[in-house]
């Protein structure tokens, strides 16, 4: 602020300060200036008064400068007479003088200031040009930028976009608006979009005055104008010069919808045709969801609201537990992703049906915070599968039933047969034509009962009810054993055997009997279809990890059409020649699963018809344990010990059969021929061992055994099942019943001697 707007104080000092001043240099000068010199000092303050501080200042300067130059410097004395000679003179010229000097430096204080006045108003409007100049400037530089900036997104963004003014003239166009329409942004600026794309009009012009008319914010689908077809979601805003268009192809989507849509179209015409129905379970709100086919399913109004109480409620009271079972396994993430259940249903008019579910979880969230929020599942009527498998259930019953039963009643006489063969060839003969009789008894009894054997074996695989007794065998002794078996069928038909078996024993892990019985299957096969006097061999080799046998013969062979099925049931070569070489036909697929149940398998090979065949068992190889060395079966013989033996059979020939036999062997025998009879004769005879039928009338084997076991002294009786009855749970229920062995008709002599003998560790086959 200048010193002229400063307030009266501050201009009575400026003239105090410079009156002081011009006193203080008149002190300094007073020996060279005489009076009126001195006022001209003094007027030099009054002029400097004027031109700082204004009019005022100045005669306030003027006044006190003549009193302080009067009393401070001249004295009282000296300036009284000063004034006394000349009064009037001195002051009128000291009052002109101070007042032109007012007046001058006012005029030049008044000039001054309105120069600075000027000067602080063009310094103004300079600053104010120049501040307008650099801020139209930055103006111009901003809206370059903005616009750069703006192209920038426009072109960056996935978004196609362009700008219509109220003309409906084009004014933006972006390079995605060029890729989906397929032109250039310099071909359509300025043009009309209606002139561009006349097709587009009906679908968007309506849009567009919506947007103008209601200054709202615009949202739709529509197909492109575009050759291909494409679909866009647009969104338009209203602007002040006319519209912004934000659009998306969404054409990959709207196909996609369109595929769900036919896809869920088959899915539905799929799950009905194949009674399928398809649920959603929203586990938070307790809410189901159900196609037409779930509805039907069950018996319920399609639309009808159903929660888990509506599905608890459908479902058959003895299966409810398993409902709410089922409902905690698919709500826990820790178990399998896929679930399923089958279960009974109660429809509303009271029918039962047979359902099965398959669900699969939907979780939300991760971690520890990951839940099951909705099961997604199908669900089939599945009553007359269920009727379906029933009745297969009980026809393999009653198929297993039947087996059994006519292996019961085949080796019912096949018993007697065979233990008269055995007392006879213990009796001897002379006749050579007699023997030779027995031993062709011996060996077709021995057929028959294999024959037998195999239809229960496989009876009993396919069930999985086949137990093996594993162990580490020498494949030396299975080919020896199978060969002995086989020998009688490979000499009458005039075949010449070769055998190639290392000398290293070659060790493999399985039951020795079954191991026999395969490498025995695939002796007779040869022997069967190979024509009388032809060649068959037999080779034993391995490898690292791997023993197998080659059965090669010179047979009849096959063709590829029977190779490829040379190990299905009942399978036989073809031709009704070859059928009257006997045989069921489950001789090579009942060994084919035995040799899978012993981890190998068995491959079969013919060069065709005529060129014989190859059999080759490949079993895995095992490294040697210490073994005990296996002590032969003596032959069957005389008893060295005499026993007492009861027979009880209700077959009178099996009885007295098997009674002649043991007196053959040296043992004392008492028969008998019901239930009742043998817990009796038990009672009188004080047997060690007991041979008892389980088909016995009055009382069957199984009572009986348990009432010889209450009679004093029973606990030491040795009881021995001796039945056509061979199935897993005969053995089982002869197990309960008392008994100490289960032995199948026709039992094998040797078996008998061991068993009577005490050996009974030596007849492990037939153990209980």
């Amino acid at each position: 602020m200048r010193l002229r707007d400063r307030p009266w104080l501050t201009q009575c000092g400026v003239a105090v300060a410079f009156t002081a001043a011009a006193v203080f240099v008149h002190w300094l000068l007073a020996s060279w200036l005489n009076g009126t010199q001195a006022l001209i000092v003094l007027a030099g303050a009054v002029l400097a008064s004027v031109w700082v501080a204004g009019i005022g200042a100045g005669i306030l300067s003027a006044v006190l400068g003549i009193l302080a130059d009067a009393y401070l410097l001249l004295g009282t004395d000296e300036f009284l007479g000063f004034m006394s000679t000349h009064p009037l003179t001195v002051l009128g010229t000291y009052a002109v003088c101070c007042a032109a000097l007012i007046a001058v430096g006012a005029a030049a204080r008044n000039r001054k200031m309105r120069a600075e006045r000027y000067a602080a108003r063009l310094e103004a409007q300079t600053e104010r040009l120049q501040r307008e100049s650099e801020e139209r400037r930055a103006a111009e530089l901003a809206a370059q930028e903005a616009h750069r900036r703006v192209q920038l997104v426009l072109s960056g963004i996935t978004d196609g976009f362009y700008a219509l003014d109220r003309e409906w003239r084009f004014t933006e166009f972006n390079p995605q608006a060029e890729r989906f329409f397929g032109v250039r942004r310099e071909d359509v600026l300025g043009k009309s979009i209606w002139e561009l794309f006349p097709p587009a009009r009906p679908h968007l012009e309506h849009h567009y005055l919506q947007a103008l008319r209601e200054n709202a914010h615009v949202v739709f689908e529509c197909t492109a104008p575009t050759p291909a077809g494409k679909w866009a979601e647009t969104h338009v805003y209203p602007m002040d010069g006319g519209l912004w268009v934000f659009f998306r192809d969404i054409t990959d989507r709207k196909r996609a919808e369109q595929a769900l849509r036919e896809s869920e179209e088959r899915l539905r015409l799929g799950a009905e045709i194949g009674g399928f129905g398809i649920y959603e379970w929203n586990a938070a709100t307790d809410t189901h969801t159900w196609s037409p086919e779930t509805y039907r399913i069950y018996g319920v109004e399609p639309g009808t609201p159903v929660t888990w109480d509506t599905l608890i409620g459908r479902t058959h009271p003895a299966d409810r537990g398993l409902t709410g079972d089922h409902k905690a396994r698919i709500l826990d993430p820790s178990m399998p992703e896929i679930n399923t259940l089958e279960q009974r249903i109660v429809r509303p008019d009271g029918e039962v049906r047979w359902v099965y579910g398959r669900t699969r979880r939907i979780y939300e969230g991760t971690g520890s915070g990951r839940r099951v929020v909705r099961i997604m599942g199908a669900v089939q009527d599945v009553t007359d599968l269920k009727r379906a498998e029933e009745a297969l259930k009980e026809a393999d019953r009653r198929k297993d039933e039947f087996l059994a039963t006519l292996a019961h009643e085949l080796r019912n006489p096949l018993a007697p047969i065979a233990s008269a063969v055995h007392y006879l060839q213990l009796k001897g003969a002379a006749d050579p034509d007699v023997r030779n009789a027995y031993a062709i008894i011996e060996r077709q009894t021995r057929h028959l009962a294999r024959l037998v054997d195999d239809l229960m074996d496989v009876s009993r695989i396919s069930r999985g009810r086949i137990q093996l007794q594993r162990e580490q065998v020498n494949m030396a002794d299975v080919v020896a054993h199978a060969v002995e078996a086989s020998r009688s069928l490979i000499e009458n038909a005039r075949h010449t055997l070769e055998l190639s078996v290392p000398d290293t024993p070659l060790y493999v892990e399985g039951d020795p009997v079954r191991l026999t019985q395969i490498v025995g299957n695939l002796l007779n096969n040869a022997a069967k279809y190979t024509p009388p006097g032809g060649r068959i061999e037999l080779h034993v080799e391995s490898t690292e990890h791997e023993v197998y046998v080659r059965v090669r013969d010179t047979g009849i062979g096959m063709s590829k059409e029977t190779l490829g099925r040379i190990f299905e049931m009942f399978t036989q070569a073809d031709g009704s020649s070859e059928r009257a070489r006997g045989g069921l036909g489950i001789g090579l697929a009942l060994s084919q699963r035995l040799a899978r149940l012993h981890g190998g398998f068995i491959e079969a090979y013919s060069e065709g018809e005529g060129r014989g065949s190859t059999f080759t068992f490949r079993l895995p190889r095992q490294e040697a344990d210490a073994i005990e060395p296996t002590v032969p079966a003596a032959p069957t013989r005389a008893a060295t010990t005499s026993r007492r033996v009861l027979a009880a059979d209700d077959n009178v020939d099996a009885a007295e059969s098997l009674a002649a036999l043991l007196q053959a062997f040296g043992h004392i025998v008492q028969t008998a021929h019901d239930g009742v009879e043998a817990v009796q004769a038990a009672q009188r005879f004080h047997p060690e061992v007991a041979f008892l039928d389980i088909g016995m009338p009055r009382l069957d084997g199984y009572e009986v055994a348990r009432r010889i076991r209450a009679l004093p002294g029973g606990e030491s009786v040795r009881l021995i099942a001796l039945t056509g009855w061979g199935q897993e749970e005969d053995r089982q229920r002869a197990r309960d019943a008392g008994f100490d062995h289960h032995l199948t008709k026709p039992v094998d002599p040797a078996a008998l001697q061991r068993l009577l003998e005490g050996a009974a560790g030596e007849a492990t086959a037939g153990r209980v």
